[in-house]
């Protein structure tokens, strides 16, 4: 957030945890929500771009779409998306009891079509934190936007 402040841009974050949403305050002057996906709700909001940084990551395989899908009534008609997922298969559990949902390019380019994203750039690389952890990347537009055109 504090990097797009400082290239001009007007930012809102969201943030399940009231210490991370605090953090993400007092380090960007920029206004968090405390709240978490599934429960919040997104209609109303006008947003060009929502930038969601593994962000889902921890959502379950059949929970994706109706979450993205919820998600996105916050973008408006000509908005973008940057998302990124691990890839892999099923899922992987950390240590500390977290859960990784893994995913592949085309599991994901399938809720992509039915929540009406068109993928306009897609890329991945590996974790710098932990080896063997590959990202994939994807920039994403409403499809909304391309009907009215």
């Amino acid at each position: 957030m504090l990097w797009l402040k400082n290239k001009g841009y007007s930012c809102t974050g969201l943030d399940i945890s009231p210490a991370l949403a605090e953090l993400a305050r007092r380090d960007t002057g920029l206004p968090v929500i405390e709240a978490d996906f599934e429960s919040f709700d997104f209609q109303g909001m006008d947003m060009d771009a929502l930038v969601l940084i593994g962000a889902l990551v921890h959502v379950p395989h059949e929970r994706l779409e109706p979450v993205l899908k919820k998600i996105l009534q916050a973008l408006n008609s000509h908005g973008h998306v940057l998302m990124s997922m691990k890839q892999g298969q099923g899922h992987k559990a950390r240590p500390d009891g977290r859960l990784f949902y893994l995913w592949t390019k085309d599991e994901l380019m399938r809720v992509f079509e039915d929540c009406r994203l068109r993928c306009v750039t897609y890329f991945q690389q590996q974790s710098k934190i932990r080896a063997g952890d590959t990202w994939m990347s994807f920039v994403l537009q409403s499809q909304l936007c391309l009907r009215q055109i």
